[in-house]
Formats: C-alpha cells, structure tokens, sequence
C-alpha cells in the first residue's frame, strides 16, 4: 500500500517539476523573441 502512495506521489512531483522547466523554457523563448522584435523596431 505505502508503495503506491509513494509511486503516485514521485509521479505528481515529476508532473510538476517537467511544467515548471516547460514554463521556464516557455518564457525565455517570449522574452527573447520579445527582445529581438525590439532590435528590429528600434
């Protein structure tokens, strides 16, 4: 029993942890390309 409990949380944490990376990938790519259009404007 306790090794589903613990299966099912390290599953949870591993969500959690692949969205955040996903996000900080996410938004450098925005803050980046942000940056290049300024380039290109100014």
């Amino acid at each position: 029993m306790e090794d589903r409990i613990v299966s099912l949380l390290c599953r949870q944490v591993n969500k959690i942890i692949l969205l955040i990376l996903n996000m900080e990938c996410f938004g450098y790519i925005i803050g980046s390309s942000q940056k290049i259009i300024m380039k290109i404007i100014i």
